[in-house]
C-alpha cells in the first residue's frame, strides 16, 4: 500500500498521505455482530487490539508488527526490533518490531522460481480459451 501510494501522480496525496500499519496475528472472531437492528461484519479480539495499537504507534511509512508476526516472518523480511511497549487495553506488554524490508536473496528466489510458473499458467490460459 505504501509503495503504491507513492506512485500516485498527485503530489498532494504523495506529501500527505503517509500512512503507518500494525500488524498482529493470532486467533479473532469474526463475522456479524451487533442487534438485529444493526449488524456489522467485524473482527473483535486481543489480535485485533494489538494490530489497532500497532498502527496508532506506527509513523507514516512505517510498519510495526507483533512477535508472533515476527516469528513466522524473520526469514522473509529485516526487522528492527523495538522492544516491549504498553498497550492500551492490556496487561502484558508486547514485543514489538518494525519491518525494514524483504530479504533482498528471497526476492531474487521468488522471481526465479515466478518465471517459469506464470509462462506456464498464462500458456495453459492461453490454450485454454482455444479449446
Amino acid at each position: 500500500m505504501q509503495r503504491r501510494i507513492a506512485t500516485i501522480p498527485v503530489p498532494w496525496i504523495r506529501d500527505n498521505f503517509a500512512t503507518g500499519i500494525g500488524i498482529s496475528a493470532g486467533e479473532v472472531v469474526v463475522g456479524n455482530i451487533g442487534s438485529p437492528q444493526h449488524l456489522d461484519y467485524t473482527a473483535i479480539g486481543d489480535e485485533v487490539n494489538i494490530a489497532s495499537r500497532l498502527q496508532s504507534m506506527a509513523k507514516g511509512g512505517q510498519i510495526l508488527c507483533s512477535q508472533s508476526v515476527y516469528h513466522v516472518t524473520k526469514d522473509i523480511f529485516e526487522f528492527n526490533k523495538l522492544g516491549t511497549v504498553t498497550v492500551k487495553g492490556r496487561k502484558k506488554s508486547v514485543e514489538t518490531y518494525e519491518v525494514l524490508q524483504l530479504v533482498r536473496y528471497l526476492i531474487s528466489t521468488i522471481i526465479a522460481f515466478s518465471k517459469p510458473v506464470l509462462k506456464r499458467i498464462c500458456s495453459n490460459q492461453h490454450q485454454s480459451k482455444f479449446n
